[in-house]
């Protein structure tokens, strides 16, 4: 018969341990505390007012300005010795400097003179003035309009403030103007010739005078010429001649040329002057000769076509 299992003396019941799992990386910090976005958003309106009203504060954008203004450069000036009245006991010095130790402005000296202008003369040609020009001859009876002389059948026209004589006649024709001038006087132009020419060996003259002028003779005088004699010419011939003396011949014009002329009247004598030179000898005048003549002699068939420029007269 089988023994009776002995039974297992009594035991005590084990505890558990807590044991709390072991931290994960990371799980060792605290947790962070997010704000509200209602907050946040309340905090960052206020940091934006706060900063713009500092901003723009009137103390500080003046202290802004003062701190970024440049710094003034130092300037040397060079005062000039002045001469003082005996009661002022100044010692004078050849210059007196003001120095800096920063970098150093010569100021330039102001030239406070106006510089001179020359007046330039009116232009006797806006047209052939009734009231100041007369023409010849004067029994051809010639128009005149708004103060003016109308002398186209003449060749005679002002474009643009020069005169312009351009003219073929049918046959022999002598035409001219003239005005009365003052005692002493220069008469000054330019004359430039585009074409001079004859048809046959009739001489054809472009003259410009002093002559009389009471009664009125333009043989009588001293005159300046440019004279054409020959067909097919290539220049043009200058003459200065008075009513008692030889003819003087100078040296030839091209054609096209510009010639600067003076015929400068003083006393009893005339100089014509070409180009800022004396011309051949000065022509004597009579106390009456004392009309400025410009005219043309032109053969049958001739042409010619020349302006007269920049033309004054100036009392001496």
């Amino acid at each position: 018969m089988a023994e009776p299992e002995t039974p297992a003396p009594p035991t005590k019941p084990i505890k558990p341990v807590d044991r709390k799992p072991d931290p994960q990386p990371g799980q060792d910090k605290k947790p962070e505390r997010k704000l509200d976005p209602t907050v946040m958003t309340a905090l960052i309106g206020a940091i934006v007012t706060i900063t713009a009203a500092v901003l723009s504060s009137p103390v500080l954008v003046t202290v802004i300005a003062r701190l970024s203004a440049p710094t003034p450069t130092a300037i040397a000036l060079v005062l000039p010795t002045s001469t003082l009245p005996p009661a002022d006991t100044i010692t004078p010095s050849s210059a007196t400097t003001i120095a800096a130790p920063a970098e150093m402005l010569l100021l330039p000296t102001l030239d406070s003179t106006p510089t001179p202008t020359t007046a330039q003369p009116a232009s006797l040609f806006s047209c052939i003035a009734a009231d100041t020009w007369t023409p010849y001859p004067a029994n051809l009876n010639p128009t005149a309009s708004n103060g003016c002389w109308e002398l186209l059948d003449w060749g005679f026209s002002t474009p643009q403030g020069q005169l312009l004589i351009a003219h073929s006649p049918t046959q022999d024709q002598q035409r001219g103007i003239y005005m009365p001038i003052p005692g002493d006087v220069d008469i000054h132009f330019t004359i430039q010739i585009d074409q001079f020419r004859v048809r046959s060996f009739k001489t054809a003259l472009l003259t410009f005078g002093v002559v009389k002028d009471e009664p009125f003779s333009i043989f009588s005088g001293g005159f300046l010429s440019y004279s054409q004699s020959q067909p097919g010419a290539s220049n043009i011939q200058v003459l200065v001649s008075g009513s008692n003396q030889a003819t003087q011949r100078l040296p030839a014009l091209e054609f096209g040329v510009k010639q600067e002329v003076t015929l400068s009247v003083r006393g009893a004598l005339l100089t014509v002057y070409l180009d800022g030179k004396p011309a051949g000898e000065a022509m004597s005048l009579t106390a009456n000769e004392r009309a400025l003549w410009i005219g043309y002699v032109l053969p049958a068939n001739g042409k010619l076509q020349a302006a007269i420029r920049d033309f004054s007269v100036q009392p001496q």
